[in-house]
């Protein structure tokens, strides 16, 4: 006979721990924080950032001073807003994180 109580519901404890056991507890999985130096470098490490990197190495060999410099600005502008949008997020991530409850109430 399971033991469920009179009036409740749900699985029994037999069936709760079983599936536990398959499962795992129903719970979030919690990430360590990501760094401020690794949201920089994953930003810096982008495809569009590294072909404008290059673009820079190549128009200052060629003595191109001016379009160098328009394109670091570029650069720069772009990673920068990318690291404070990524940071932002994931700082609301952790928030909401915080926020969740973690007992059910009967």
């Amino acid at each position: 006979m399971p033991d469920r109580r009179p009036g409740i519901a749900g699985l029994s404890s037999a069936e709760a721990a079983e599936r536990l056991r398959e499962y795992g507890p129903n719970a979030l999985a919690s990430e360590r924080p990501v760094g401020r130096a690794v949201v920089l470098w994953n930003q810096l490490k982008s495809p569009l950032q590294l072909l404008l990197l290059f673009a820079v190495g190549a128009a200052a060999a060629s003595g191109e001073w001016l379009d160098a410099t328009i394109v670091v600005v570029i650069v720069v502008s772009s990673v920068g807003l990318g690291y404070v949008r990524e940071y932002r997020a994931q700082r609301a991530l952790e928030e909401l994180r915080s926020r969740v409850q973690s007992k059910a109430r009967r």
